[in-house]
């Protein structure tokens, strides 16, 4: 869970969608792997994991294993328009393979009735998801509202290793069975630094503006 205070962060800006993040964000990640950190560098504030190589998600038909898949770092940073995202996997050996996932809880309510669950089609194994095909999510006061998927849509003419909005769809608790994208919302994935970055409005969000979709 990632809980963002806009108000106790000063704004980054600067920051180019094009899968490589050593230029426009800062460089340290905390001590202990699988562990968080905030760092102000690059002009800004920066919320960093750490995570491990070869720890990927193991699924018991072998899904989910590879490096295309195995997140080693991910930073998030804002300005007063977007909030950004960097995400390095493994090794990205593939474009059309990564495929990230974030939800976004906005109220933290206990009788909360909207999204729970996370991700689109992510379980490989419904049985270990409750039925369903993405992940569950175990208590109403995290169910979300917001969730963001960054991937390779299978449409030819927008490449995953180039900024597309199609490339980032977005599902709204209001319409929970449709993912739709907007143009103001893009990532990319870069196979030459294994990264995944992208940039989604605060208005997405809920934080401020009107959400719309096409």
């Amino acid at each position: 869970m990632l809980l963002l205070n806009s108000e106790s962060s000063s704004a980054h800006g600067g920051i180019t969608i094009d899968g490589d993040c050593s230029t426009d964000w800062g460089s340290s990640v905390p001590a202990q792997i699988h562990t968080s950190q905030l760092f102000s560098e690059s002009g800004g504030t920066e919320w960093v994991y750490r995570g491990a190589s070869g720890d990927a998600r193991i699924d018991p038909d072998g899904q989910g294993t590879e490096s295309n898949n195995d997140i080693v770092e991910v930073r998030f940073t804002g300005d007063p328009t977007y909030l950004y995202f960097c995400v390095k996997m493994a090794d990205i050996t593939d474009w059309s393979i990564p495929n990230i996932n974030i939800a976004v809880d906005t109220d933290n309510l206990v009788t909360d009735d909207s999204v729970g669950c996370i991700g689109d089609d992510t379980c490989t194994t419904p049985s270990l998801c409750n039925g369903l095909p993405s992940y569950a999510i175990d208590s109403p006061i995290n169910y979300v509202e917001r969730q963001f998927n960054a991937h390779y849509n299978g449409v030819d003419a927008n490449p995953f290793n180039s900024e597309f909005g199609e490339n980032f769809q977005v599902l709204f608790d209001t319409d929970p069975s449709s993912w739709g994208c907007g143009e103001v919302n893009t990532a990319i994935a870069n196979e030459d630094t294994s990264i995944v970055e992208g940039k989604l409005t605060w208005a997405f969000l809920g934080c401020g503006g009107v959400p719309c979709i096409e």
